[in-house]
């Protein structure tokens, strides 16, 4: 397996970062997605989102976006069908 950055990467400044992940949080709370799976929905709203089941939009809390964000992993390996595995 090879690393794809073997140093920390940076393509926008801190500051276009973080207005990113601030306005997505802001659209994933106020307006949500549209999300056509009712089993998919129940378990979002089982942890913490707002759902709208006649809409079909899950809206997602900041404090539960940020919560998962924290237990993602790291880095993550991309293994192709021919060839080397990459690790990101």
């Amino acid at each position: 397996m090879r690393l794809a950055f073997n140093r920390r990467l940076e393509l926008l400044p801190r500051e276009g970062v973080e207005a990113i992940k601030e306005n997505t949080l802001k659209i994933l709370e106020g307006a949500g997605f549209a999300y056509r799976h009712k089993g998919a929905l129940k378990i979002l709203e089982e942890h913490g989102a707002i759902v709208d089941y006649s809409r079909e939009v899950a809206k997602l809390p900041r404090g539960l976006v940020l919560d998962c964000l924290k237990k993602a992993p790291k880095q993550y390996i991309v293994e192709p069908p021919q060839g080397d595995a990459v690790c990101f």
